[in-house]
């Protein structure tokens, strides 16, 4: 699980599998990382939708797919 810049390319990339702080505010860092630490299930949650994400881009299919309605 992770915690990263609430900016649009890590939204893009990450999608739901990530919990997300202004880069700006040292505090919203702070506080997503402690509720991710406190919160197991949230942890579990976020683990699973980074595997099937990972599983989803990590194969040929899964990777052309979206690449090819972009350039036909």
């Amino acid at each position: 699980p992770s915690v990263l810049s609430d900016i649009e390319v890590f939204h893009e990339v990450a999608g739901n599998a990530a919990l997300f702080a202004h880069p700006d505010k040292p505090d919203a860092i702070a506080s997503a990382i402690v509720h991710l630490a406190e919160n197991s299930h949230m942890r579990h949650d976020l683990a699973l939708s980074a595997y099937a994400q990972y599983e989803s881009r990590s194969h040929p299919e899964g990777f052309s797919s979206p690449l090819a309605t972009i350039f036909v």
